[in-house]
């Protein structure tokens, strides 16, 4: 019961903070910015100039030459390598949790496999499906000392969140 409940209690915690940062600051001094022209919704929103990789194009909402995994503080130590073909396409970090992007053409229970196998002893980890966690798209949630992390599926690969524990 005691690993549903941290399991739940972390999953709320991504899922509350992934939705606000996806949120757009107030107007400053009144004055209302105009709104982007981002097209369809269906179509990505592509810099075409930027050179991004064309897996990425479905996976990231942004791309930047020189993306590094290193450039996220919260990736704990001996944390398993990403799958051979998998190419990072964005991370977004500076608040409580940090997440990372990647296209594969892995299937999700083929990329669960590969990070639960590698994962150190000390981490807990479960597969959640997209039925069970109202999003359509599989999860692997899971924790360790000091972080819970989460794997999330997405169309043409997936996506990292690692947030540390409050402590």
């Amino acid at each position: 019961m005691r690993h549903t409940t941290i399991m739940s209690t972390t999953l709320g915690i991504i899922a509350a903070a992934l939705l606000l940062a996806g949120c757009q600051a107030a107007p400053v001094g009144g004055i209302e910015p105009a709104a982007p022209d981002h097209g369809s919704i269906d179509e990505p929103i592509v810099d075409v100039d930027s050179e991004i990789p064309e897996e990425c194009i479905d996976v990231a909402v942004g791309w930047y030459p020189g993306v590094s995994i290193d450039s996220l503080e919260t990736v704990p130590a001996g944390w398993p390598a990403p799958p051979a073909d998998a190419i990072l396409c964005s991370t977004s970090s500076g608040g409580t949790i940090e997440t990372a992007s990647y296209a594969t053409s892995l299937a999700f229970d083929e990329l669960a496999a590969h990070y639960l196998a590698d994962l150190p002893s000390e981490y807990t980890a479960a597969v959640i499906s997209g039925d069970e966690n109202g999003t359509g798209y599989d999860t692997v949630d899971g924790n360790g000392p000091g972080i819970a992390f989460q794997i999330s599926e997405r169309d043409g690969g997936f996506r990292l969140a690692f947030a540390r524990e409050a402590g």
